[in-house]
């Protein structure tokens, strides 16, 4: 299976508080992580073994407490979360938002700086299933009308 490349702008995103804490930690077979003192490498999580999970360190199983580690989630892991799914009203609402032909409170110009699948549908999600708004360093409460 081919690793997502996660952009350097979807790492500080999913290194927030507030995602962190919607996700938790990586504690699935396939989750990708970073370490929050070293965002430079990815890796995936191999196995639950307890209280601590297995990631692959070039190609070495390494356990490691998963509260030190920022999951990184797939776009799919994203839809599943908010329970998003195919054919549904939300996926028109994501078309849209991501074309910037409804923004749900972003500008364009906001809009632009994302270019990642993963970067449009966390921010589509939180702002409509959690009214949050990203503002570059944190989500902040965001009423969409």
């Amino acid at each position: 299976m081919k690793q997502p490349e996660f952009s350097e702008l979807y790492k500080r995103l999913c290194m927030t508080s507030e995602i962190r804490n919607e996700f938790g930690s990586p504690i699935l077979k396939g989750n990708y992580c970073i370490y929050e003192d070293r965002p430079d490498r990815i890796f995936r999580v191999e196995g639950y073994p307890g209280p601590s999970v297995e990631i692959d360190v070039d190609g070495y199983l390494i356990k490691e407490n998963p509260s030190k580690l920022v999951w990184l989630p797939t776009t799919q892991d994203i839809r599943d979360h908010f329970f998003i799914k195919g054919g549904s009203g939300y996926w028109h609402g994501f078309n849209n938002f991501r074309k910037g032909i409804n923004p749900y409170g972003y500008t364009r110009a906001e809009l632009s700086q994302f270019f990642a699948e993963e970067e449009k549908w966390l921010l589509y999600c939180m702002i409509v299933k959690r009214e949050k708004k990203f503002t570059g360093d944190n989500w902040i409460p965001f009423k969409y009308q």
